[in-house]
C-alpha cells in the first residue's frame, strides 16, 4: 500500500478508545494510518475492518525492536516522503492507594506512559525531519492535578507534560511542532481496566485490612 495524499500517521494504541478514534479521524482526512497495538485479536479485527488507509501493525511501545520495525513499516508506506506526524496514545492506568500500590505497577505505567511515547518518538525523528512532520502526545487532566488513587498514573502523566514541553522547544528549528492533549474522564477500555485493578488490589488481604476506615 504506497502512501494517501497527506501521508503517513503512527499512531500507537490504536485498537480501541482514543487512539482508535483517532486513527480512524485520520484516515477519513486523507492519511494513511499505522495503527500500532499489542493485542493480536484486537489488531486481526481491525485487518478485517479493510477500512481505507487504515494499516494495523503489531507495537508494543515497551519494546525497542518493536517499535524500530513498526517505524520502519511506516518509512516504507512514506515510501521516501518521511512521516506526517505520530500520535502517542498508547497509555496503562492502574489505580491505587500510594501506601499499597506495588511499584511494579509505577514502573509498568512510566514504562508504557512515558519511556515508551519517547522511544517511538525517537525513533520516528529522522522521518519526521524529513516530512516536516508533528508530535503528538496524549496526556491526561490527571498530568495538572492529582486525586486519590490515581498518584502513580498522574505521576508518569505529568512527566509526560515535561517531556511534551521540553520536545516542543528542542524540535522547534526544524519546524516540527510538538502538542500535548489532557483529556478528562472519557469512557473508553482504560476505564475498566483501571478499576480492576483497583479491585484487584482492595481483593488482597493487606488491601482489605488497610483500606477499611
Amino acid at each position: 500500500m504506497s502512501s494517501r495524499a497527506r501521508g503517513v500517521v503512527i499512531v500507537s494504541g490504536a485498537t480501541s478508545g482514543i487512539g482508535l478514534a483517532c486513527a480512524l479521524d485520520l484516515c477519513a482526512r486523507g492519511f494513511t494510518v499505522l495503527a500500532g497495538g499489542r493485542d493480536a485479536a484486537a489488531l486481526a479485527a481491525l485487518e478485517l475492518r479493510a477500512i481505507a488507509g487504515l494499516v494495523p501493525c503489531c507495537l508494543d511501545v515497551t519494546d525497542a525492536e518493536s517499535v524500530a520495525a513498526a517505524v520502519r513499516r511506516a518509512e516504507g508506506l512514506a515510501a521516501g516522503r518521511g512521516l506526517a506526524g505520530i500520535v502517542n496514545n498508547a497509555g496503562l492506568s492502574l489505580l491505587g492507594p500510594l501506601e499499597l500500590q506495588p511499584l511494579a505497577h509505577l514502573q509498568a505505567m512510566l514504562d508504557v506512559n512515558v519511556t515508551g511515547a519517547l522511544r517511538l518518538t525517537q525513533q520516528a525523528l529522522t522521518a519526521l525531519r524529513q516530512g516536516r512532520g508533528r508530535v503528538v502526545f496524549v496526556g491526561s487532566i490527571a498530568g495538572l492535578s492529582a486525586l486519590p488513587f490515581l498518584g502513580a498514573y498522574s505521576a508518569s502523566k505529568c512527566a509526560l507534560e515535561a517531556i511534551a514541553d521540553a520536545l516542543r522547544v528542542e524540535l522547534a528549528p526544524w519546524s516540527i511542532e510538538v502538542a500535548i492533549v489532557e483529556p478528562g474522564t472519557i469512557d473508553t477500555p482504560i476505564g475498566d481496566k483501571a478499576l480492576a485493578s483497583l479491585d484487584a488490589m482492595a481483593a488482597t488481604p493487606e488491601g482489605a485490612s488497610r483500606c477499611r476506615v
